[in-house]
């Protein structure tokens, strides 16, 4: 059955239902907003009372669930679960699933949930849903201008800082912090050629519970408000209002569920010689201000955070602690630059990038940067990426060597919580190994590195006195890593260009993004606090290939399924001469 002869059959069926319950069919030119084909009025019996109501059919019916509204007829605007254009929330499709089969009671369905809904509005049952949606109903009929917001809320009455950019960059126009600096540094990070056309302070106002509708639209509403919250809140607002000409941004914060909600208003000039007359300036009585101004319309804002916390509580099981650790990476490469940038999304803030190299053409088929980019610096373009992206992080840039780095600058590297390291360079890392187990600032370290083909990927945590250290790891007559899925030749291992030098180890960009992924899951696990003790984590990839390129599998992985993860606790090893 074709899809048009589907949906055609689900109209006619949905037209059918209609005509039974004495619903008429809406004039396409009376159609609710939105993406719909058909609609039909009728009446409901809500409780006692007779509400009339619109279905609006969608055009992927019976793939989407039809949505139901109140016609203007509807006197006891505003219910919960009803928005600003009289739309009736009924199914969230995030958290069920229907069978589009049966169009009918789809239909059906919809409207019984949509009485539901406002029976239980009339009767107050309810209204404590307010709360859960309370964003819903404060931006109703808020402003069209969309203020984003990085603030960490205070605890206490303070200023705040609202800037204007100069151009809406990327639709982005106002942007509220906790300061001028904060503000600055993400919008630089944001984008280079960004500019603050100015700053207006505004006042924060802690609140001790949100407000439930019908919200304050006037001056004198609010000082109400805010007087039966806190006499300290309408003071506060008063002062604020006296000491700027009776005009301003207020900002209030409050708690519904677990997390923090951010509204705003706005209070526009008055006749100042009204306001102020008897009155020192800034001296005006809270009471008498009320009296003057309290028929002065507020202007409603529309605000949305777009801070870290709130972004990352969407991951689901985030850990907060991320945002106050410290990373440094070591090697920018096709694998570095990609952990860098999956630890930025985890919720680390701050990082440390080395690497001495720049970025190259023969680079960009693997690596986290492109073609745009080449022949900069790889720390400055792989922390352009992720500032882009996440302009809260805050990264340093070192293109240098990491030992130039140990002797030059040493505190930022000795100052992180853990460090990685994805050179593939043996004689670094040992290096590395070293400095770790003899100085008992060092952080921890992880290292990663590929096998040849993406045949296995390893990343392996070393705690410096619980277990094993990274010279465990490897062969002490030829330095190759014990648990290698293959054993691989030279010739097997590399491949190589026309030129002096242009050796490198074959594998793809899909392999270099899941080892990427195998070592910030280790990282963020050790960051978590979940390890206490050496670890290593293997992922096997496509070993079919083994037998392709005929080298030998590993008997350490025998019977071991090709795409697995495999994790391991790493003990010294009794002939290791550095931690034993």
């Amino acid at each position: 059955m074709s899809i048009n002869s589907v949906i055609f059959a689900a109209r006619k069926e949905v037209a059918a239902f209609f005509e039974e319950l004495n619903f008429k069919e809406v004039a396409r030119t009376q159609l609710p907003k939105g993406k719909f084909c058909l609609a039909w009025k009728g009446h409901l019996m809500c409780g006692k009372e007779r509400v009339e109501i619109i279905v609006a059919i969608p055009r992927s019916f019976p793939d989407e669930l039809p949505k139901v509204y109140l016609t203007n007829t509807f006197q006891h605007f505003p219910i919960p679960h009803v928005d600003s254009d009289r739309n009736v929330c009924t199914f969230d499709t995030e958290v069920i699933e229907f069978f589009s089969e049966n169009a009918g009671k789809l239909v059906s369905e919809t409207i019984e949930k949509a009485r539901t809904v406002i029976s239980e509005g009339l009767s107050g049952r309810n209204e404590g849903d307010y709360e859960e949606e309370f964003l819903a109903y404060w931006r109703s009929d808020s402003g069209s201008s969309l203020i984003y917001s990085i603030l960490e809320p205070p605890e206490k009455i303070c200023e705040l800082q609202l800037a204007e950019l100069t151009n809406d960059l990327h639709k982005i126009r106002w942007i509220l912090g906790n300061n001028k600096k904060q503000i600055a540094s993400y919008v630089r990070n944001l984008n280079g050629s960004a500019a603050i056309r100015i700053f207006k302070p505004c006042l924060f106002l802690p609140l001790p519970s949100m407000p439930l509708p019908p919200f304050p639209k006037t001056h004198r509403d609010i000082l109400e408000l805010l007087r039966e919250m806190n006499p300290a809140l309408e003071n506060a607002l008063a002062e604020f209002l006296s000491s700027k000409d009776h005009e301003g941004t207020i900002i209030c914060a409050g708690q519904v569920a677990d997390s923090f909600v951010l509204v705003g208003w706005e209070h526009t000039a008055p006749d100042k010689k009204i306001v102020v007359k008897g009155f020192r300036p800034g001296k005006v009585n809270p009471r008498i201000l009320e009296e003057r101004m309290g028929s002065q319309k507020i202007r409603k804002l529309n605000i949305q955070r777009i801070d870290s916390k709130r972004l990352q509580g969407r991951i689901g099981g985030s850990n907060a602690s991320l945002r106050d650790k410290k990373v440094c990476l070591v090697g920018l490469g096709s694998l570095g630059s990609q952990i860098a940038f999956i630890l930025a999304r985890a919720g680390v803030e701050e990082m440390i990038l080395v690497d001495d190299d720049l970025l190259r053409p023969e680079n960009v088929a693997r690596h986290l940067c492109g073609m745009s980019e080449v022949g900069l610096e790889k720390v400055a373009t792989v922390s352009k990426r992720i500032q882009a992206h996440f302009p809260q992080v805050k990264i340093a840039c070192f293109s240098k060597q990491i030992h130039e780095v140990l002797m030059d600058h040493p505190d930022p590297v000795v100052g992180a919580d853990l460090l990685i390291s994805a050179t593939g360079n043996t004689a670094m890392e040992r290096r590395l190994n070293d400095l770790q187990l003899r100085d008992s600032q060092f952080p921890q370290v992880l290292y990663s590195w590929i096998e040849p083909y993406g045949i296995a990927s390893h990343a392996v945590l070393i705690f410096s006195s619980i277990g094993g250290c990274f010279e465990c790891c490897l062969d002490p007559e030829t330095l190759k890593f014990d648990f290698s899925a293959a054993d691989f030749g030279a010739k097997e291992s590399t491949m190589r260009e026309v030129g002096c030098q242009t050796t490198f180890s074959p594998y793809s960009a899909l392999d270099s993004e899941q080892a990427a992924s195998i070592a910030a899951r280790l990282a963020l696990a050790f960051l978590s606090e979940e390890l206490d003790k050496s670890t290593r984590y293997t992922w096997l990839g496509d070993l079919d290939l083994i037998g392709e390129i005929k080298t030998q599998r590993s008997r350490i992985y025998a019977g071991k399924p090709s795409f697995s993860l495999h994790k391991f606790l790493l003990d010294k090893r009794e002939d290791c001469t550095r931690c034993r």
